[in-house]
């Protein structure tokens, strides 16, 4: 459910000019208790997928091809060239993790600026409320500031040299020619995907035993 959540909202282009202007919650004590649990929950979360093989080892957070250019990895395996598919998407996976290590700032950054007009709903709401929140007000800003961290690193790794030479190898193929698929689009939206659902679980685990995790004041906000 949480992979189909992400997609959709991920894939909308959401209005959050509003959302980003902070306004008068700032006096609300209830809101800045959603956004320590948001911080708290976004932070853990980033932490573990920047492990490695946080996103290989895990069969609901691995990144693969699009089927999109399944044409493409199907062409490449049926000519020797499947190995080339495989280092693509290992470049992938561990592009996710190393953008996890770097995206602190930009969660704590949305996360700041977030305006909460209905802070008691969420700490009263069900296990993953905060996040579902932060997903439909800025998903799509969250993306936007993501992207250059994702590009970053994966330029680092050289993902963009195996992604070239693996379209250059198709063209040599004798097989029909294949729009391209923007790649690195997909790395960021599944990159996400996987953190938003980290985020989600790590919030619920919060909101169980919030004194181990959490401020007295948000603590004492959940119990209620």
């Amino acid at each position: 459910m949480w992979r189909t959540l992400c997609t959709v909202l991920l894939s909308l282009s959401v209005a959050a000019c509003a959302s980003l202007q902070g306004g008068g919650d700032r006096v609300d004590p209830r809101a800045e208790n959603v956004r320590e649990l948001l911080r708290l929950s976004s932070e853990q979360a980033a932490s573990e997928l920047a492990g490695e093989g946080a996103y290989t080892g895990d069969n609901d957070l691995r990144l693969t091809i699009p089927s999109a250019m399944s044409p493409i990895a199907d062409a490449m395996r049926q000519y020797g060239f499947g190995n080339r598919i495989e280092y693509l998407e290992e470049l992938m996976n561990l592009g996710a993790e190393q953008a996890a290590r770097r995206a602190g700032p930009v969660l704590h950054a949305v996360i700041g600026d977030l305006s909460i007009d209905n802070a008691r709903e969420i700490l009263r709401g069900r296990d993953d409320a905060a996040t579902r929140y932060l997903l439909a007000q800025v998903a799509d800003d969250v993306a936007l500031r993501y992207r250059p961290v994702i590009r970053a690193s994966l330029r680092e790794l050289g993902f963009y040299d195996a992604h070239r030479l693996v379209l250059d190898l198709y063209e040599s193929l004798p097989v029909p020619a294949h729009r391209g698929v923007d790649l690195e689009r997909h790395v960021l939206h599944q990159s996400l995907g996987g953190l938003y659902r980290r985020m989600a679980a790590r919030e619920a685990a919060i909101r169980a035993n919030p004194e181990e995790f959490a401020s007295e004041q948000l603590a004492r906000a959940l119990r209620r």
